[in-house]
């Protein structure tokens, strides 16, 4: 049952949850005491810009995390300290607001592919640094050592601000200090928790405890208990079901201090008299270590059948990796169907795999760079084949899809990362997977190269049968508009032009203007577009609503990060290219004429 703590990754985490616990937990005791939960959530959510900028620029993103805390702390404690209630709900409120339209207008204009800091914004206790540990170490030792010069200032100002002004307690440094305390804590809990559920670790514990103490010493070291506990069991709960850690700590929080609340208004009316609150609290942790027995299990994924263990990371390589190596590998898929590349936090389950892997496959160019924080902490030393930067065709930053005439262009960035969209870097995708393969399994060279070799006919038939399909299409109704900028290689490999796209990125986590709107709408009215494709696993709504706007058709769906259902026509990646040809001949033709290939 207790496995999951002789995992690395696991330990380290371990390691992260019990050093945070002290800080986080003695500084919540104070946020809840002085009425700063909301602005506790506040600072930690206002990050996001900052994680952008370090994403855009290229440096760390603790950092800029930390210079956004601190200009939002010495914001609202500039603006409370001429507040005489002291009330900081409604500032925080205010520059919060700010802040994340700061953060969503950088991530859609200024630094559209920076937009990738999903594991900033909710953690990953599985890829823990020796930075986040001395990080974490540093801020608790930090915290303590303020809560006690400082803790009886804070403890007089927050029972009675006007008295303690009056008796000579001067409010405004050491309020500026705690302020700036939460700023830290919070930007400490990013590797663990992450910025949105930061709450869970620097408030939950406190309020849950509040109800059950009267003294302050007490409070404290019960809240710092609870913290630790929490974020132990946590873990453990997350390895063995193999959900996220950050939520599954903060459910679990949101969980005891439901219980918390529930067991102190049952008190509180005589019904807990006895027995009845232990028997409860048995309960609650049965259930807590039930879950994690029933579902247990999922992190061993070290198969003795004599197959070679391959981790691929999207859903494209893992269907090309199975068609290469036939029935001589394992294949663990990172990414599932519908599942974002833009937005993957690692799961145990894919610590562990790549812990046992010989062989790790990786889209490249930028698309799936999260894959070396996992390697590194499954402490495996198999290569990390990026399959990408070994194709011959990718699109630059001096690269566009549309036709020089269009409108609105759409710089591509670095490098355009949806390769798999022209049948021929899928070619070369092929003979670099079987290279691989065959380095990893000498034995199996004959049945991998034999694999290979009909598979690549497959894709060489695609190929041929796509451009027949586009080419009976008159060059001037090959307009396509779609929801970001997925298909350029598909576009330039067939001859067709994009207008433009809903998201005007190729990160999905982007945002539209309202000016990127009216200028695609104008321009696909004039240029009579009559279909706009949607991606299956992208949220429509853009689409549609641009598509009632200009009255044409968005029926047509097509795939583009990842592969789609099984029994769907997208569910392998000759079903997906398929698929996505038959669609676009149908919307260029107004459901005229389709596509329809023999392999």
């Amino acid at each position: 049952m207790l496995e999951p703590f002789s995992l690395p990754f696991v330990q380290r985490g371990l390691w992260e949850v019990l050093l945070l616990s002290g800080g986080a937990g003695v500084l919540g005791t104070w946020i809840v005491l002085r009425g700063l939960s909301f602005y506790a959530h506040g600072v930690a959510a206002a990050t996001f810009p900052g994680l952008v900028l370090a994403a855009g620029l290229g440096f760390a993103g603790p950092l800029g995390a930390f210079g956004v805390a601190l200009l939002f702390a010495l914001t609202v404690g500039r603006l409370a300290a001429k507040d005489v209630t002291g009330d900081h709900s409604t500032l925080t409120a205010m520059v919060l607001v700010g802040a994340l339209a700061t953060g969503v207008v950088l991530a859609s204009d200024a630094f559209p592919r920076a937009a990738n800091v999903t594991s900033l914004l909710f953690g990953s206790l599985l890829v823990i640094s020796d930075r986040d540990l001395v990080i974490a170490g540093a801020v608790s030792v930090f915290v303590l050592g303020a809560s006690v010069l400082l803790g009886p200032r804070w403890l007089a100002v927050g029972f009675d601000r006007a008295g303690a002004r009056s008796t000579g307690v001067r409010a405004g440094g050491p309020d500026a200090l705690l302020l700036l305390l939460v700023a830290v804590v919070a930007v400490a809990t990013l590797s663990a928790v992450g910025s949105l559920l930061a709450a869970a670790v620097m408030v939950m514990p406190a309020a849950a405890t509040r109800p059950w103490v009267r003294r302050l010493r007490a409070w404290q070291l019960s809240t710092v208990a609870l913290t630790a506990v929490q974020g132990v069991c946590g873990l453990w709960l997350s390895a063995r079901t193999n959900a996220p850690p950050g939520a599954t700590i903060a459910v679990l929080a949101g969980a005891t201090f439901a219980v918390s609340v529930g067991l102190r208004a049952l008190h509180e009316r005589g019904l807990t008299r006895g027995p009845g609150v232990r028997a409860t609290a048995a309960a609650s942790l049965a259930l807590v270590v039930g879950a994690g027995i029933v579902v247990g299990g999922t992190t061993d994924d070290a198969r003795g059948d004599g197959r070679l263990r391959v981790v691929a990371t999207t859903t494209q390589l893992a269907d090309l990796a199975r068609n290469v190596g036939g029935d001589r590998v394992d294949v663990h898929q990172v990414l599932h169907t519908g599942s974002d590349p833009h937005e993957y936090e690692p799961r145990p389950t894919d610590v562990v795999a790549a812990g046992h892997a010989k062989v790790v496959l990786a889209s490249g160019l930028g698309l799936d760079d999260w894959i070396d924080d996992v390697t590194a902490e499954s402490g495996d030393d198999a290569p990390i084949v990026r399959v990408g930067e070994a194709v011959p065709t990718v699109l630059g930053g001096d690269d566009r899809v549309e036709d020089d005439h269009a409108e609105g262009g759409h710089d591509h960035g670095d490098h355009d990362p949806h390769w798999w969209h022209d049948p021929r870097n899928v070619e070369a995708a092929i003979d670099t997977i079987r290279d691989a393969l065959v380095r990893a399994d000498p034995a199996g060279a004959v049945a991998l190269r034999r694999n290979a070799g009909a598979y690549l006919a497959k894709v060489r038939a695609l190929d041929g049968g796509i451009r027949r399909c586009v080419d009976a299409v008159p060059a001037g109704e090959r307009t396509l508009v779609t929801s970001h900028d997925a298909f350029g290689y598909f576009t330039r490999r067939y001859g067709i032009r994009v207008v433009g796209a809903a998201i005007p990125s190729q990160t999905t986590q982007a945002q539209a203007s309202a000016g990127d709107v009216a200028r695609l709408a104008a321009l696909v009215r004039r240029e009579r577009v009559r279909a706009i494709f949607p991606e299956d696993s992208v949220n429509p709504k853009l689409a549609d609503a641009l598509a009632k706007e200009t009255g044409a058709t968005v029926d047509l769906k097509l795939y583009g990060d990842t592969l789609g259902g099984r029994g769907s026509a997208g569910a392998t990646y000759l079903g997906m290219e398929q698929h996505n040809a038959d669609a676009v001949v149908r919307g260029f033709t107004g459901g005229a004429r389709g596509c329809r290939i023999s392999l």
